[in-house]
């Protein structure tokens, strides 16, 4: 087990449901880069434990963070068009944040999104150092 890896289980273990992060990575090494996955499943575990419904509510004016990688619901509604679903209309607050939550494929199709545009940072700050992000 690498030491990214490692990271990502550990934050699941702490988080409610107790989900391994590593059953997403077939999902993940379908949108991201192979150099980038372990770095995904670690921005996974330690965001949401693995778990794909998980919603933090502390900033409800945004639709709160959403699923696996903690997607603000208001970002993606509006700017975000990820790969393969270039067809479909911007949806509004309350459709991103049912489709980010309840298909985690969306979440991470949208997080490779926001990774592509900007990289890591400043959309996963918060683990810059405990996933060796840059």
């Amino acid at each position: 087990m690498t030491r990214l890896a490692a990271f990502a289980l550990a934050a699941a273990t702490t988080l409610p449901g107790g989900y391994d992060p590593t059953v997403w990575e077939d999902h993940v090494a379908d949108f991201f880069p192979a150099d980038q996955v372990e770095t995904a499943l670690c921005v996974i575990g330690w965001e949401s434990g693995g778990n794909p419904h998980l919603i933090n509510d502390s900033e409800p004016h945004t639709g709160g963070s959403v699923g696996l990688f903690q997607i603000a619901a208001d970002n993606w509604a509006g700017r975000y068009r990820i790969a393969g679903l270039e067809r479909w209309p911007t949806v509004t607050l309350t459709q991103a944040r049912r489709l980010l939550r309840d298909y985690p494929t969306i979440n991470i199709a949208a997080a490779a999104a926001i990774w592509r545009a900007n990289g890591w940072l400043p959309a996963w700050r918060a683990q810059k150092h405990r996933c060796g992000l840059r």
